[in-house]
């Protein structure tokens, strides 16, 4: 018996043409490429865009007004640490969402637990949004790799 030949050779793929090369970068198990109504993140990824917005401008009026403020705006500043914390829960569900979602699909490597315990090690009212915003990076440039290999 003789050994066996790679099954999938990038190099060839990549020297035949561009579409090719995007189509390397597709998941190997699969027998034919997806579509991404097929992957269905897209409501997901929206949710995601909206919640950190949202995110950022709270957070961003709360450290306004633990900067500027004084004591008499106590108040205002725990509405806004309150509805930062109420929003940063959705914004990790849904980027957990997203990354739960990809990893299935074979677009990542990491899977969902990485989101949300990353989030948490970063402290929502410091650098917790960046998480949240890279997988929204990666989502969206898998996206459009997918949405090239379909033409």
């Amino acid at each position: 018996m003789g050994t066996m030949g790679p099954i999938f050779d990038i190099k060839t793929e990549y020297r035949d043409s561009k579409k090719a090369l995007v189509s390397a970068t597709l998941p190997l198990r699969h027998t034919r490429a997806l579509t991404w109504e097929e992957i269905g993140l897209d409501s997901h990824i929206k949710q995601l865009g909206i919640c950190l917005v949202i995110y950022l401008l709270t957070l961003g009026i709360f450290w306004y007004a633990v900067v500027a403020g004084g004591p008499e705006n106590l108040q205002l500043r725990l509405l806004f640490m309150f509805f930062a914390a109420c929003n940063f829960i959705f914004l990790t569900v849904s980027a957990y969402k997203i990354q739960v979602g990809l990893k299935e699909n074979g677009f990542q490597k990491h899977g969902g637990w990485h989101v949300v315990v990353g989030t948490l090690v970063l402290n929502p009212f410091f650098m917790g949004w960046y998480i949240s915003m890279s997988v929204l990076i990666k989502a969206l440039m898998t996206r459009r790799r997918v949405k090239i290999a379909e033409r």
